[in-house]
């Protein structure tokens, strides 16, 4: 994705003076992000294939029959396959975001090409370009989103059962 945003960018190559220069901070603080948010992605892709992160489900929905389990076993069991389950909900919503915001600028470098051919005034390429830059604040918001409860909270309260 990189290489055709450079791409698309050499390519205004005077069509619109100086924008290229107000604009470079933000476009590699864009690429940067782009960057920390595939890591974190790998990060939990590589914590969610460890043995101890596989979903247990024998375990939870058993724990009627186990008469032998302590109770304060299996709710921890069962915090504990629910914050499993948070996690691969968080992966999955931090690479739909990603890829929204990648769908969202390659769809813009097309813009900025379809405009440059098509004549349109550099005005236009400022814009866009502004937009492109402007993902980084969207980025920056899916990087900060958080699981809509407190963790701290739901595991003092599953564990004082």
């Amino acid at each position: 994705m990189e290489t055709e945003l450079d791409a698309a960018l050499q390519s205004l190559d005077g069509w619109s003076e100086g924008l290229l220069t107000r604009e470079a901070e933000r476009i590699s603080e864009l690429k940067s992000a782009w960057g920390v948010q595939a890591g974190r992605i790998r990060e939990l892709d590589r914590l969610l294939t460890q043995p101890g992160f596989a979903e247990n489900p024998a375990t939870t929905t058993t724990e009627n029959s186990e008469a032998s389990f302590d109770e304060r076993i299996l709710a921890a069991d069962k915090m504990r396959q629910s914050n499993i389950r948070r996690l691969r909900e968080m992966r999955r919503q931090m690479h739909s975001d990603l890829m929204g915001t990648l769908a969202w600028v390659r769809e813009l470098v097309t813009m900025i090409h379809l405009a440059k051919y098509g004549g349109a005034p550099a005005s236009r390429a400022e814009e866009l370009v502004a937009q492109i830059a402007a993902a980084v604040e969207g980025l920056s918001e899916v990087s900060a989103w958080t699981p809509d409860v407190d963790v701290r909270a739901d595991s003092a309260n599953e564990l004082a059962v």
